[in-house]
Formats: C-alpha cells, sequence, structure tokens
C-alpha cells in the first residue's frame, strides 16, 4: 500500500512545474525537505517585512537557487531568482501558465473555470497594478536592482 502511494506521490512531484519554486509562496513555511525516490527537493526560507530570502536546493542536479521575495499586502508576491532569469509561471496559490514575465507571480488572481487564464475583471487589472508597483519597490533592493532589466521578459500568446 505505502509502495502505491510513494509511486503516486514521486509522479505528482515530477509532474510539478519548477519544482521547487510552488513551495516559495508557502508563507508560512520556514523549511522543507522532500526525498522521494531518491529525488530531494530542499527549501529555506529566511527574513521578514519587506523582503523575504528563499534557497532551494535541488540535491540530485546540486543546484541550488536563492530567491528573493517581495510581499505586498494585497497578496501579490513577486520572487526574483538570483540566476540568470528565465520565463516563470504565475500563481494563483498553484502555478497557472507562463506569461512571459522572469519573475515568478503569486495573487489571488480570479481565474477561468478550467484555472488555465486569469480572467479579464476590473479586480485582476487592479492586482495587474500592484504588480508593476511591488517590482518597482523591488528594484531598489541592491540585489534585484542590478539585474533590473533582466526580469523584464517578453510578450507570449
Amino acid at each position: 500500500k505505502s509502495e502505491g502511494l510513494a509511486v503516486a506521490l514521486n509522479q505528482e512531484l515530477n509532474n510539478l512545474p519548477e519544482k521547487g519554486v510552488m513551495m516559495l509562496f508557502l508563507r508560512r513555511l520556514k523549511q522543507v525537505h522532500i526525498n522521494c525516490y531518491g529525488e530531494e527537493i530542499g527549501l529555506s526560507c529566511e527574513g521578514s517585512g519587506k523582503r523575504h530570502i528563499v534557497s532551494v536546493l535541488q540535491v540530485q542536479q546540486a543546484l541550488q537557487t536563492t530567491w528573493f521575495l517581495v510581499p505586498d499586502e494585497t497578496g501579490v508576491v513577486l520572487a526574483f531568482p538570483d540566476q540568470e532569469p528565465s520565463d516563470q509561471y504565475f500563481y494563483s496559490f498553484l502555478p497557472v501558465r507562463r506569461v512571459g514575465f522572469r519573475v515568478a507571480i503569486q495573487g489571488p488572481f480570479e481565474l477561468t473555470a478550467n484555472r488555465g487564464d486569469a480572467r479579464s475583471c476590473l479586480h485582476n487589472v487592479a492586482l495587474r497594478d500592484v504588480v508593476l508597483d511591488v517590482f518597482l519597490s523591488a528594484v531598489d533592493d541592491p540585489d534585484i536592482g542590478k539585474r533590473a532589466l533582466s526580469y523584464v521578459g517578453v510578450q507570449t500568446p
């Protein structure tokens, strides 16, 4: 019984987009390590207030990424990687899709019924404006500001 559960858990872990990134937005999480069939992902968080630093470690790939999280009181959080950024997902508590930004965006967006995209509504327009404000305030941080232009992505369909 536990063998079947472990296999199912491993499949779910392998299907997660950007494996460790999804865990970035679990606000109360301070540290976690997941080991499933030899694949280990670790996450640790430090900081409070305007900026949090989160380290995601993928053991098998010997890959460690540090993310700088900048939250807003509306529930919008931007996560800036410390490495060469690539297109990231936007999240409404779970990953939705890539939208061309090189920062991960989490927010209480209203989604379409199939969770495939954000709805076109006033609430989401207001959150979009908050994303811009959070981004602009984040570039004042020396770790983020020195790479600000690399975080601006390209529009995707």
